[in-house]
């Protein structure tokens, strides 16, 4: 029998505290200079260069996680702890307005990397592909390896 270990730790609680340790230790990252001023370069026939700033989060802002948790105790457990959910961004209206398509995992997956894609740092599991996506869109929006962490 072949196991792979898909978290950092089975335990829920101890799982939560690396992921907060690994962003704490990414914004201590980008706190010591790391650029946010990005310029990234897309794919040859689009525009060739776009350049922005994004200010440094703070360590009281919130934090997104994306989890296939269900456990409603669990997933208070994160949201006490500063956690958002896509469940907290994601009005009923929202997912009235595109319809079935709101139901989907792999949809829903497909709008969290995104989000994820757009944070200032990151941190994922190495072993998996949804993690491997959140990257590559990480790359192309010219966030450099410094703002992700994967283990």
């Amino acid at each position: 029998m072949v196991f792979k270990a898909w978290v950092a730790d089975r335990d829920f609680a101890n799982h939560l505290d690396i992921i907060k340790l690994q962003l704490s230790s990414g914004l201590a990252f980008l706190q010591r200079g790391y650029s946010l001023s990005l310029t990234h370069q897309y794919l040859p026939g689009g525009p060739s260069i776009s350049s922005y700033s994004t200010p440094l989060p703070s360590v009281d802002d919130p934090f997104y996680i994306s989890t296939d948790e269900v456990d409603p105790v669990l997933l208070g457990v994160v949201r006490m702890q500063g956690g958002l959910l896509l469940s907290d961004l994601m009005t009923a209206e929202d997912e009235a307005n595109l319809g079935p398509a709101a139901l989907v995992s792999d949809w829903r997956g497909l709008v969290e990397q995104r989000l994820l894609s757009k944070g200032a740092f990151f941190f994922g599991s190495k072993l998996s592909s949804f993690t491997g996506g959140v990257m590559n869109q990480r790359v192309n929006e010219g966030k450099g390896w410094g703002t992700s962490v994967t283990a």
